[in-house]
């Protein structure tokens, strides 16, 4: 199905033969419906209907590709968008691809992509559903590259899980600070091995009406679920940092639960709770009453 969209992109109507002592004008073709020269005259010529393409596009499972496909015409981006638009879940995790075998990505249900620059990013899409996998030593590239597939769900999706230091990647391109910076700064964390370390944004304005926060990020969530370790739950103590309000995040109105799931340890400590009591006063979980929880998990690291 792929190939037959990478040709169907390049086909163009063999052009006809212009009279002896003229120029015929340059054909242009917006889509794949028809084809009009630059004089405004039109060829006409169906290629192929919409419905038909849509039909096509459901059959593609690689989101790599279908965001690729959206550059093809105005057709296809269209096309591509209402396809997009079904998938109401999304789960992004980190992984140590170190120790992570390709095999173990065989699933029932829908095919494992890896980024097509051969980034250590992967990604699954059914029909409702997108699931995504990054390494744990992420680069620069696949960071930006992360940011730019999460953002293409953000209007339709109900239901999130992701990672705490997946959470901290969002506030953080949310935010005024450059996401080269924030790398930078994540890299000197990792160098340093002390994960409490906070960046100084004493010049940082809260964010208020940054172009593009104007709505909510997630407008349609209605259950956020984040998943963290002890170690892991600085990245939640860091959220306060960067001057996104959660409100400029997810509509508080719709949203039903906020949890937060810790994996490897089966009761609170000071560490972790000081950790929690930063993002509960970030997320302003007093005003979520019953809607926020937090949950334990012991040995599920």
């Amino acid at each position: 199905m792929s190939r037959l969209f990478n040709r169907l992109s390049f086909r163009r109507k063999p052009r006809q033969r212009a009279p002896d002592g003229t120029k015929s004008a340059p054909l242009s073709c917006p889509d794949l419906t028809c084809c009009t020269r630059s004089d405004g005259s039109s060829m006409e010529t169906a290629f192929l209907p919409a419905a038909m393409l849509s039909k096509s596009l459901k059959m593609v499972d690689n989101v790599f590709e279908l965001t690729r496909l959206r550059s093809v015409s105005s057709v296809f981006c269209n096309l591509v968008d209402e396809r997009l638009c079904q998938v109401v879940f999304m789960d992004v995790k980190r992984v140590d691809f170190e120790y992570f075998s390709i095999k173990s990505l065989a699933c029932d249900v829908g095919t494992w992509y890896q980024h097509p620059h051969g980034l250590r990013l992967y990604a699954r899409l059914t029909e409702t559903e997108v699931h995504i996998l990054v390494d744990e030593q992420w680069t620069s590239k696949e960071v930006g590259a992360l940011c730019g597939l999460m953002k293409v769900f953000r209007k339709s999706l109900v239901k999130i899980a992701l990672d705490a230091a997946i959470v901290e990647l969002v506030i953080a391109n949310l935010s005024l600070l450059d996401l080269d910076r924030w790398y930078a700064f994540q890299c000197y964390i990792q160098a340093i091995q002390d994960p409490r370390v906070h960046l100084n944004f004493q010049t940082l304005p809260a964010l208020a009406d940054k172009d593009g926060l104007k709505e909510h990020y997630w407008p349609s969530v209605e259950k956020l679920v984040i998943r963290t370790t002890e170690r892991d739950s600085v990245h939640l103590a860091r959220l306060l940092d960067y001057g996104v309000r959660s409100h400029s995040v997810v509509n508080r109105i719709k949203l039903v639960e906020l949890k937060v799931e810790v994996e490897g340890v089966d009761k609170m400590n000071r560490g972790l709770n000081r950790n929690l009591y930063h993002f509960r006063c970030w997320a302003g979980s007093a005003g979520f009453d019953d809607r926020f929880s937090q949950k334990f998990a012991i040995g599920i690291v």
